[in-house]
């Protein structure tokens, strides 16, 4: 219990002196933070109405969801840490990180049995309340980088328990190699006391970072090939941020090749030595380090081989409904197709609507209903093929907005969120994910009846800018 007790206790000391030292200097004043904490007060609220619903739908019904009190507890560490990430400033992500590290090694002092459906209610617990505290509004980038982060910090736990079975720093490798990010984020924000110069500051975080990962994978992990594939993320983490650092108007072309550069990293990290545990591990390194460097269109880039660890994730609880996804298979592409886009519905229908006060929480919620429920749909209607086929797909959402030039971690948080409640949810369906086909359309009548009805609530809650310029 002491030993699980000291991972956490060193996160929250690493998360609050990351945020009294941040790496990049900005004037901020009481007032305003108290100004964000206003605004995300209200979506806060709803997440906790969220997390209290499923917590009592646990425990009327346990027969439905396994190891419920486990998943409730994961949610809702993973909500506080959403709702905190999202108030926390762009110059903060050792702030945020932290935050995460606190919530996944503080998920070890749960029971054994249900600590891996735990681990990725954590994810799913993020992405609500990520997604209820600025999700309409492109705001709450640290909620959404707290959901990247969770996903390459989570997988790495929970792959590493499976890949070295009965040790505790395996189990616990994202959270120790999470921790040489808040040392290297530490350092970097003091030394940004001292100088003004972007490119000492990120050098030094750059080269602590390598280091510090280096050391912990070699004499916490006992392990130099996860040394080695540490250091390759962060090197690869390196090169990335250098392609988009000269960005200085969106470039779709380096977008793509950074893209491909990640989905590259991946294969060779699965090739060389414990497959999927030694992916996470390297994508870690990447994440790690272009939130070091505050590159969202980086971070942005990495989602499609962090969609393969959610992938991951799903295979491993449920083997059986995993084997041998078809690509060609009808209702793996239309999973796929689905996913790429229901990420983008929200953000666009924000950015084309003007909602303020009442009407702007409700169709928060509307859409949070949506974002929380077509994933399940999907399963029931699609099966295993199509739920596998929409974890893919939606990784493919921020892709489509980074082409655009859009800047911001929305649609990959939102993104990977949906996928890990898509993973955590597929076990609580049982035999609805195999209906006969008569039942199944039946049920997509239904689901459409449902999304109508909450579609047309959503435009009556708020009207197009251009229909106001009408009037």
């Amino acid at each position: 219990m002491t030993n699980n007790l000291v991972l956490p206790l060193l996160a929250l000391v690493l998360a609050v002196l990351a945020a009294i030292f941040p790496l990049r200097r900005e004037e901020q004043t009481a007032p305003v933070l108290r100004q964000r904490v206003r605004e995300i007060r209200a979506g806060a609220l709803v997440a906790a109405v969220a997390v209290i619903l499923f917590a009592v739908a646990a425990t009327l019904w346990p027969s439905v969801f396994d190891h419920g009190s486990a998943v409730a507890l994961g949610i809702a560490a993973g909500a506080v840490v959403g709702a905190c990430s999202s108030a926390a400033r762009r110059s903060q992500p050792g702030f945020v990180l932290g935050l995460v590290v606190l919530g996944a090694s503080a998920l070890r002092l749960l029971p054994p049995a249900g600590i891996q459906e735990a681990q990725i209610g954590f994810v799913a617990g993020i992405f609500v309340a990520a997604f209820a505290t600025g999700g309409l509004h492109a705001q709450g980038g640290g909620g959404f980088l707290a959901v990247l982060a969770s996903i390459a910090i989570v997988s790495a736990d929970f792959l590493g328990k499976l890949a070295v079975p009965g040790s505790d720093p395996a189990a616990a490798t994202g959270s120790v190699l999470a921790i040489a990010f808040l040392v290297s984020a530490l350092v970097a924000g003091v030394v940004g006391r001292f100088t003004d110069r972007r490119l000492v500051q990120d050098g030094i975080g750059f080269v602590l970072l390598l280091l510090v990962g280096y050391l912990a994978c070699s004499k916490l992990l006992e392990g130099s090939s996860l040394a080695m594939l540490w250091a390759g993320g962060v090197v690869v983490g390196g090169i990335v941020h250098l392609i988009l650092a000269g960005d200085d108007k969106p470039d779709s072309l380096r977008f793509v090749l950074s893209a491909v550069i990640w989905l590259a990293a991946a294969t060779v990290a699965f090739g060389i030595d414990h497959e999927a545990y030694g992916m996470a591990v390297t994508l870690l390194g990447g994440v790690c380090t272009l939130a070091l460097m505050g590159n969202l269109r980086g971070l942005a880039s990495i989602t499609v081989a962090a969609a393969i660890l959610v992938y991951r994730l799903f295979r491993e609880l449920y083997p059986d409904d995993a084997r041998a996804p078809d690509i060609g298979q009808h209702y793996t592409m239309i999973g796929i197709a689905i996913g790429a886009l229901l990420p983008l519905l929200p953000l666009e229908w924000a950015r084309s609507r003007d909602v303020s006060g009442w009407k702007a929480v409700v169709s928060m919620a509307v859409w949070l209903l949506i974002l929380i429920g077509l994933p399940i749909a999907g399963s029931v209607l699609l099966g295993s093929k199509g739920a596998i086929g929409m974890v893919v797909g939606l990784s493919f959402a921020p892709i489509i907005d980074g082409l655009r030039g859009m800047t911001d971690l929305a649609p990959a948080g939102i993104g990977l969120g949906m996928g890990a409640l898509s993973v955590l949810s597929y076990g609580w369906l049982g035999d609805w994910t195999d209906l006969e086909r008569g039942v199944k359309i039946h049920a997509v009548i239904v689901v459409g009846i449902i999304s109508l009805v909450l579609g047309a609530a959503l435009m009556g809650l708020s009207r197009s800018p251009s229909k106001e310029t009408e009037k």
